[in-house]
C-alpha cells in the first residue's frame, strides 16, 4: 500500500510484511499511532509472556498506566466517580446504631469475616470486587472503630473516675482506722 494524503479505505483483509504507521511516515513498531486513535468494539490484546506489558500508556517516557500479560494493573492514580456511591460519614450521625462490640466480637467469631465484607468464599464465588465498593466499606469500618475507640475512652474515663473516688474513700477509711486503733491503746 502505498501512502496518500486520501483517506484509504480497505475492504477484506492486508497483510504487511514491515511496519504500518497512521501519522507517521516511520514506524516504528508493527502498528506505529501517532495521534488519536477510536476502537468500536472489543480490543484484544494477546500477550504471550505474563510478564510483558500487553497494555503500556506513557507520557514523557513514565509508565503511567499499565496492564501485563497475567492480568496485573500498575497506574500511578486511581479515581471514582462521587455521583452514584454513599459515601459512610451517616456512620456519625445521632441517628446510627454502632454495632454492639460483644454482638460483633460474636459475629466474627461465628463468620470468621467482618459483617462489613463479604466472605473469602462470597468474592471467590463473584471472581472479583467493586474497588469503589471495597474503599467505602473500608471508609464505613474504619469510621465504627473510631467510635469505638471514643466510647472506649468514654468508658475508662469513668473508671478513672470512680477508681479516684473509691482512692478516696480507701484514704478516708485509713484515717478513721488509725484514728480507731489509737482510741482503742
Amino acid at each position: 500500500l502505498s501512502p496518500t494524503p486520501a483517506n484509504l479505505g480497505v475492504a477484506g483483509n492486508v497483510s504487511v510484511s514491515g511496519n504500518v504507521g497512521i501519522g507517521t511516515s516511520i514506524p516504528t513498531a508493527k502498528l506505529h499511532v501517532n495521534g488519536s486513535g477510536y476502537f468500536s468494539g472489543t480490543l484484544s490484546v494477546n500477550s504471550v509472556n505474563t510478564l510483558d506489558k500487553a497494555i503500556a500508556v506513557t507520557n514523557n517516557s513514565a509508565e503511567n498506566f499499565l496492564v501485563y500479560g497475567d492480568g496485573f494493573c500498575f497506574a500511578r492514580r486511581f479515581e471514582a466517580a462521587t455521583g452514584t456511591f454513599i459515601h459512610p460519614d451517616y456512620v456519625f450521625r445521632k441517628n446510627y446504631t454502632l454495632m454492639p462490640i460483644e454482638e460483633l466480637k460474636n459475629y466474627l467469631q461465628k463468620e470468621k469475616h467482618h459483617p462489613n465484607f463479604l466472605s473469602e468464599k462470597q468474592y471467590k464465588k463473584k471472581g472479583r470486587y467493586d474497588l469503589l465498593e471495597m474503599d467505602m466499606n473500608l471508609l464505613k469500618t474504619s469510621e465504627e472503630l473510631t467510635l469505638y475507640v471514643i466510647q472506649q475512652h468514654e468508658e475508662m474515663k469513668l473508671l478513672k473516675q470512680t477508681v479516684a473516688k473509691q482512692n478516696e474513700t480507701i484514704d478516708v477509711l485509713k484515717k478513721d482506722i488509725q484514728t480507731l486503733k489509737k482510741k482503742l491503746k
